[in-house]
């Protein structure tokens, strides 16, 4: 039997880790699991796009490695968005064997807010206050919000973690490599967030081992690109990684997106970059 929280949890933040661990520490007897919708619920609900610091696939990556539970999506419709708390409670506990329910006080359930005797009678609901984290609330859209402005390591600081990308390693247009300065061009998620376009200094981590490089997350301005790209140059790396998985950590804004009038200049550029990027390196590991 299950005991679980239920919401969107993008990012999975600090806010989120909190109610996790409320979760294992009141499970008793039961398994604990998260359940996400699948779409995130404005998708359906407004008709609303935008970017996600966690799509699916990431969600399910770090709820594992970070609280080692597992991850249950349920598909989110208008039709469920319309089902009443007790119908929808009691879908919970025939289809998936749900015991018992923790969820904040502000939580909402379908067209409802909490109220004991609309729930189905042998799940167990249990309120939990929100932990304040100073005098502002964790939340994820303020959490994209300093993403979009390249605020690196303020988004860490409130994810509990540093932000990553992962995707696959694709063919690019081999500019770096013609440069003197290869990089790995990722075909990431279609819905994942990107920071304010710019170079930032970053750790990869590829088949079990780290890295140190530089990532350039735009459209590459000098030559006049429109498609989005996230490109990496691993500092003292030569492995062939197309069509590996690769993911990288974000730790610091070097310099926002330029457009520059020479290869030369670029190339300049990319060494002082690199250079940036060494010293944030070796200053964090000094302290």
């Amino acid at each position: 039997m299950k005991a679980i929280i239920t919401g969107n949890f993008d990012g999975l933040h600090l806010g989120h880790a909190y109610l996790i661990e409320e979760l294992k520490n009141k499970s008793g007897e039961h398994v604990p699991f998260v359940f996400t919708y699948e779409p995130h619920t404005i998708f359906v609900i407004q008709n609303k796009y935008f970017p996600l610091l966690t799509p699916l696939e990431d969600k399910r990556f770090l709820l594992k490695k970070l609280f080692g539970l597992d991850l249950i999506d349920i598909p989110f419709s208008e039709k469920l968005q319309q089902k009443s708390s007790l119908d929808f409670s009691t879908f919970l506990y025939e289809t998936y064997g749900v015991r018992k329910w923790l969820m904040g006080e502000d939580h909402h359930v379908g067209n409802q807010s909490i109220k004991g005797d609309l729930f189905h009678p042998h799940i167990e609901i249990i309120k939990t206050s929100l932990k304040p984290w100073g005098d502002q609330k964790i939340s994820s859209s303020r959490i994209r919000s300093l993403l979009k402005e390249g605020q690196i390591e303020s988004v860490n600081k409130l994810l509990g973690y540093d932000y990553f990308i992962q995707g696959i390693v694709v063919p690019g247009d081999k500019r770096g490599r013609s440069i003197g300065f290869p990089t790995a061009n990722m075909q990431i998620d279609k819905y994942k967030a990107l920071p304010k376009f710019g170079v930032y200094s970053c750790k990869i981590l590829f088949d079990n081992n780290a890295y140190l490089g530089v990532v350039n997350i735009g459209k590459n301005p000098t030559f006049a690109n429109d498609e989005t790209r996230v490109e990496v140059h691993i500092l003292n790396f030569s492995k062939d990684l197309y069509g590996k998985k690769i993911a990288i950590e974000l730790k610091r804004n070097i310099r926002n997106e330029m457009k520059f009038d020479s290869i030369n200049t670029l190339k300049d550029q990319i060494k002082l970059d690199i250079k940036k990027v060494k010293e944030f390196f070796h200053a964090s590991v000094e302290s």
